[in-house]
């Protein structure tokens, strides 16, 4: 009998041991997920990233009527995650720094939270009601109580009028309306130029968070660069192209684009039905001469013509889907048709800083027509990259006559 007690009490001893926590409440476990600790007469849960065992949040949860918390440090890891939140809790970077802290209520997040960078500087406070984002939000830009962006929230979605700033020292505010998280209505968007100035880049509607309605986008010079209208297609954002919603904002009519100084650089319309540019496009220099003139089927496709700040046709060229490299061309010297025939390769560029038109590697292949300064033809074959080759008719001393060449070589 005396042996049996013994015993007895040599198993509870062991089990105490098993029992004892060889990790403290802020000690990294790899293999956890999570732990359960008493401090503090708390029961302090404890999230592990399972591979490092970095801290991932932690706070106190709310036992069950007779349950202690020695008998939740004994719980496996689904019964311990079946506990509900209740206090402060703290919310943790992987590999340390706090993400953030606010309160739990009968497992729900309420009131108050905060927000930090991983370098530990407050960046966001935002309102929680009934685990739900609920009242005002605040970005701040980092180390200061400059707001960076802020508004309302309903339900966890942003309502209301919001604004945000892109830099903490410019007056340039982007402003409109969230209706259930997308924006609706009228705004104006502030954008950043590449040398860093932040300025009025956007005016226009939006509908269910796309483009819908008349839009005007701005140089950093506040002159217009762009006018026109978008339609927003509902029945794209059951599966937007690529995972993206803009691809469902479909512009739509004329539009209008600017150079720089606010001078008309193109105009055309859009397909309404696919949102890319139709028909007629015309282009213009900078100091507001007319440039070139042409069809579209989004790219450059058919016949376009090109002019000089004279007005003379310089080129004519035909495109096949790619707005700078031609398959045919037309060619002009002094206004008139000087030559005509396909091409194995070209570059058509509008240079914008010389504000001039730029062509390069012009590479005739295929059968070609020459034509005198009367209009007259004056020469007919065939070209092989740049160079005439095999049979050719040519004016002589006024007659045509047939001359051979070898890769520009006349034989």
């Amino acid at each position: 009998m005396r042996f049996l007690m013994s015993f007895r009490m040599t198993l509870l001893v062991i089990l105490a041991v098993v029992h004892c926590k060889t990790a403290s409440v802020d000690e990294n476990q790899p293999g956890k997920i999570v732990d359960i600790f008493c401090q503090n007469s708390q029961t302090i849960r404890v999230h592990y990233k399972k591979d490092t065992g970095d801290i991932l949040q932690k706070g106190p949860v709310a036992l069950p009527s007779g349950v202690t918390c020695s008998d939740a440090e004994g719980f496996d890891e689904k019964r311990m995650l079946q506990l509900q939140e209740e206090g402060t809790w703290v919310q943790f970077y992987s590999g340390g720094g706090k993400l953030g802290e606010g309160e739990y209520r009968a497992g729900k997040r309420e009131g108050m939270w905060t927000f930090y960078s991983k370098e530990g500087q407050m960046i966001r406070e935002v309102m929680y009601q009934d685990g739900l984002q609920n009242g005002q939000d605040t970005l701040y830009f980092p180390g200061t109580r400059e707001w960076k962006a802020r508004g309302q929230n309903r339900n966890g979605k942003k309502t209301g009028t919001w604004e945000e700033r892109l830099s903490q020292d410019t007056d340039c505010i982007s402003s409109g309306t969230y209706v259930e998280d997308d924006k609706q209505g009228q705004w104006t968007e502030c954008m950043k130029s590449r040398e860093g100035e932040v300025f009025k880049g956007f005016e226009g509607e939006y509908r269910k968070g796309l483009k819908d309605g008349p839009a005007t986008f701005y140089h950093p010079t506040g002159e217009p660069m762009a006018t026109g209208e978008y339609r927003a297609d509902m029945a794209c954002l059951q599966s937007p192209p690529d995972g993206d919603k803009t691809k469902c904002e479909k512009r739509i009519g004329t539009w209008k684009i600017y150079h720089d100084n606010g001078k008309l650089f193109t105009e055309g319309s859009y397909n309404p039905t696919t949102g890319k540019r139709n028909g007629t496009w015309t282009e213009y220099y900078e100091t507001g001469q007319k440039m070139a003139m042409g069809p579209r089927d989004h790219a450059r496709r058919g016949m376009w013509t090109f002019w000089d700040k004279s007005g003379n046709i310089i080129y004519q060229f035909r495109f096949e889907g790619n707005d700078f490299s031609p398959k045919y061309a037309v060619l002009y010297e002094n206004g008139r048709k000087s030559a005509e025939g396909p091409l194995s390769m070209g570059l058509v560029k509008y240079e914008q800083k010389e504000d001039r038109l730029h062509t390069s590697a012009i590479f005739k292949n295929g059968p070609w027509k020459l034509y005198g300064p009367g209009g007259q033809l004056i020469g007919e074959g065939t070209f092989v990259q740049n160079k005439k080759h095999g049979s050719w008719r040519e004016m002589v001393n006024g007659r045509m006559q047939t001359v051979q060449y070898q890769l520009g070589l006349k034989r």
